[in-house]
């Protein structure tokens, strides 16, 4: 029992010296944290000495004042003979994949430069985003530097975030000298597409959801009729007994494919997502709806993509894919759920989280679960992933098991 005593008293001993009684001053005295301003703090000390006790206290002040003044100008005389330009010759990526960054320095003084930095608009969480994403020891005068690094964007979005700078703190790192770089060509990162096999159609017994048609005639399907050549007709479609009983060529004519309509809609609304940066449901709901998108046009479907107030068509093609994923890198969150009713027929998937109600016309739902710790449970939605570390390998699992 008297150690515990002992420990209970250690601890409001170390309560009572380390509280801070006075949070009201923290703006008015947390300046005299930083070097410069306990430099400061030491000149104006100095100097009353010097002034009301003795005159030694002039020297110490100069000698303070001599190193804030070369700590200070110094940074700022060096930046200004500095020009930076950042391009990225790869104009595109996914997340999490490493592209290189291309960097030109033109120094106009005829004395080097030490201890530059680029800072900002490389990271887009808040904790990280003065963080320095290249640092350099020197750049000789006269000259111009020209290097590359490697960047691995762990967040969609267009890449710089904000207006890069070029920082300098040499030498005694009282005070940062900053100037913001040129950006010749931008980065647009795209969210992570997910591998997903094909889907089934959501009725029938069809194994595709591609069929043939008889309304229109084709190059698929099953055998319809017969009809004269024509120009640009493939030879493989010739019917021969009727070219020869006809004495001219006769091709056959076979059904036309049916293209399955698809609309995938992504909840956007800022306030029924949690989380902040790469692992928000905001960004996962994001990664699994253009993945979804994706997987269905790989079978030939049109796939309509809402993302929040865009709205995007997906065909198949490269230059489709390529404008939903520009879209989807170039998303902010929405105010509110876009309520649009999905087209008749269609297979209508809607991406959400379980604090989102169901949209009009929705016939399937991915439903990210946040809100499991206040008692929602599960629903019985067509797919439902718990947030989390794990929710890509969740999903691919749960995508596998509607398959078969």
């Amino acid at each position: 029992m008297a150690q515990i005593h002992k420990s209970d008293g250690a601890r409001r001993l170390r309560s009572l010296l380390t509280r801070d009684y006075t949070p009201w001053a923290n703006r008015y005295v947390y300046w005299l944290k930083t070097p410069l301003g306990a430099l400061i703090a030491a000149a104006a000390a100095a100097l009353l000495v010097g002034w009301l006790v003795t005159p030694q206290g002039f020297v110490i002040f100069g000698a303070v004042a001599g190193v804030l003044a070369i700590g200070v100008s110094w940074p700022w005389v060096g930046l200004r003979g500095i020009a930076c330009t950042i391009r990225f010759p790869q104009t595109r990526c996914e997340e999490g994949e490493l592209v290189p960054v291309a960097v030109e320095i033109a120094n106009r003084w005829p004395f080097p430069v030490w201890g530059l930095a680029i800072e900002r608009g490389f990271f887009r969480t808040a904790d990280a985003e003065q963080a320095a994403v290249v640092a350099l020891s020197r750049i000789p005068g006269w000259s111009t530097c020209r290097f590359s690094f490697e960047f691995r964007p762990e967040l969609r979005g267009v890449y710089p975030a904000g207006a890069p700078i070029i920082a300098t703190e040499f030498p005694f790192g009282l005070w940062k000298a900053r100037r913001e770089s040129e950006v010749v060509e931008s980065l647009v990162v795209w969210p992570r597409v997910l591998p997903l096999a094909s889907l089934d159609l959501p009725a029938g017994n069809c194994r595709h959801l591609v069929g043939a048609s008889d309304a229109r005639s084709g190059d698929h399907g099953d055998r319809t009729g017969a009809r004269p050549y024509r120009q640009g007709d493939s030879l493989r479609n010739v019917h021969w007994a009727q070219t020869a009983r006809c004495d001219r060529l006769i091709v056959s004519e076979r059904q036309e494919s049916a293209q399955t309509a698809a609309r995938v809609v992504i909840d956007c609304c800022a306030t029924h997502h949690r989380g902040a940066g790469p692992s928000s449901t905001l960004e996962w709901a994001i990664r699994i709806g253009v993945s979804v998108a994706a997987a269905l046009a790989k079978q030939n479907v049109q796939v309509t993509v809402e993302l929040g107030k865009q709205t995007c068509s997906l065909d198949g093609s490269l230059t489709s894919r390529r404008r939903m994923l520009d879209a989807a890198a170039r998303l902010e969150p929405v105010a509110a759920t876009t309520q649009t009713d999905g087209a008749r027929g269609a297979l209508n998937i809607v991406v959400r989280t379980d604090l989102t109600p169901p949209l009009p016309g929705e016939s399937r739902a991915i439903v990210i679960n946040v809100a499991a710790e206040t008692g929602a449970g599960r629903r019985g939605n067509w797919i439902e992933v718990d947030a989390g570390d794990s929710i890509a390998t969740e999903f691919s699992r749960a995508w596998q098991r509607q398959r078969t």
